[in-house]
């Protein structure tokens, strides 16, 4: 029983600390994942939808003008929509990283925190009976 506060630290600081790191790591890689930044940076200037001109026995097709704009269209939109969602992407994973990043600060104090709030719980009791 007297060796428990001592396994808790040592098992606090031994495996609980590295495992946060581990915990950190993988949150960043599902937020990478969850906005498929590589697949959008692979794909930015790829057009969203693309139209395709039939030409039915004619050598040029009557609406090539058209056609040729709305796939610019289409590939500024997707330029924009992707661009979005890879910053979109970039803040969650800069808030993944400053969120564990204050987890790990509280947990390397939470030793300090708990041995504090006993003190501070028995100094309240000893005091109330004293009178």
């Amino acid at each position: 029983m007297l060796y428990l506060p001592l396994q808790y630290v040592a098992w606090h600081y031994q495996y609980g600390l590295p495992h946060l790191f581990l915990i950190t790591r993988e949150l960043v890689r599902f937020v990478f994942n969850l906005f498929s930044i590589s697949l959008f940076l692979r794909t930015l200037f790829k057009p969203m939808l693309s139209l395709q001109g039939s030409t039915k026995g004619e050598e040029i097709p009557v609406d090539v003008v058209s056609i040729i704009v709305a796939n610019l269209v289409m590939r500024v939109l997707g330029f924009l929509t992707r661009t979005i969602l890879i910053l979109s992407g970039i803040v969650g994973i800069t808030l993944t990283i400053l969120s564990m990043s204050i987890i790990i600060i509280l947990w390397t104090f939470l030793p300090l925190i708990i041995l504090l709030g006993v003190y501070l719980s028995m100094e309240v009791i000893l005091n109330y009976y004293a009178y």
